[in-house]
């Protein structure tokens, strides 16, 4: 009877694109329990009384924001595309941070300046890194950077001051409120990959962009976040419907600097029907170096409505 029926899970059957055979979505209730538990608790006016909803429900703690400010000012060389840099928590951190910012959208020879915030007293690894193993300086500027004290760049505040001359990457270790480097390490690996995006257009590819980025900082304060470098922004309305049911294919050079880069690409539809299935059955594919099985990264669907996003790391390539 209805009444002594359980729900154990949520199947979702394919449309058109799916196999009309197989389901496409298969979801275990219980995985979910708590929850859904937390949601009728606060939402219903007459939960279930083996929800135990008058059973305070523990709220996860809030993060506490860093707000140790730190400056880093950054003389770049003719060549920005090549720099980047990273400030992280040193590894065992129970408040991990991490901010990347790669150089590629500033202009030759410019001087950067970007403050970040810190948990003071825990220890942080400021990494510079170069693509091309020439730093920034000497052979196409004097780059040189400078690491202070709170929101202002002046000679009070001064506790790192280094010329760019780091070849392929310089890591200094240091503790958010002391003026005492702990450490200096050369050398740091950077490398780059070529990055393979293939689209499968439907009816109206004037209806697509997409864009890849580096993913930035895992702090939690929401101004913090706005840390993320576009590699290769393009727009929708960049390519033609002259390329209807075609396939397109554009090869970016990724910058990957340090260790547990990630990257995010993103595709989006004007129209909000992705690229499948009324105008087509269009798809996207991500591919690391070359277009073969064994490298490939990530295979997209059509059906993304709006937008899709795919987050993922590269590999250094191994030697030869």
């Amino acid at each position: 009877t209805p009444g002594d029926d359980v729900q154990l899970g949520i199947v979702a059957w394919g449309f058109s694109c799916a196999d009309p055979y197989l389901p496409g979505v298969y979801t275990r209730i219980s995985a979910e329990k708590d929850w859904i538990r937390q949601v009728v608790c606060e939402n219903s006016a007459d939960p279930p009384a083996q929800y135990e909803c008058s059973t305070s429900l523990t709220p996860a703690p809030t993060p506490t924001p860093p707000d140790y400010a730190m400056t880093l000012v950054v003389q770049l060389d003719l060549f920005p595309a090549d720099t980047a840099w990273i400030i992280e928590s040193m590894p065992g951190s129970d408040r991990p941070l991490r901010y990347v910012k790669m150089a590629a959208s500033y202009d030759p020879y410019e001087l950067v300046s970007n403050t970040y915030y810190l948990y003071k007293n825990e220890k942080y690894r400021l990494t510079l890194d170069d693509a091309y193993n020439d730093g920034i300086c000497c052979d196409q500027g004097t780059g040189s950077y400078k690491l202070y004290r709170g929101t202002e760049a002046n000679i009070d505040n001064l506790i790192l001051s280094h010329r760019g001359d780091y070849r392929s990457g310089r890591d200094h270790c240091f503790i958010a409120g002391e003026d005492q480097l702990q450490c200096e390490l050369s050398n740091t690996q950077a490398f780059e990959v070529v990055l393979i995006v293939v689209i499968q257009f439907d009816g109206f590819p004037n209806d697509i962009g997409w864009r890849l980025e580096s993913m930035s900082s895992t702090s939690p304060r929401e101004e913090n976040v706005g840390f993320v470098s576009d590699i290769k922004n393009v727009p929708m309305g960049t390519y033609s419907n002259t390329l209807a049911n075609n396939v397109v294919i554009e090869k970016v050079t990724v910058p990957v600097i340090g260790n547990n880069v990630n990257f995010k690409f993103t595709i989006v539809d004007n129209m909000g029907d992705g690229l499948c299935c009324r105008y087509g059955t269009g798809f996207y594919r991500l591919y690391e170096r070359e277009v073969t099985p064994d490298n490939l990264l990530h295979a997209g669907s059509g059906l993304f409505g709006n937008q899709a996003d795919y987050i993922f790391s590269l590999q250094s390539p191994a030697p030869a």
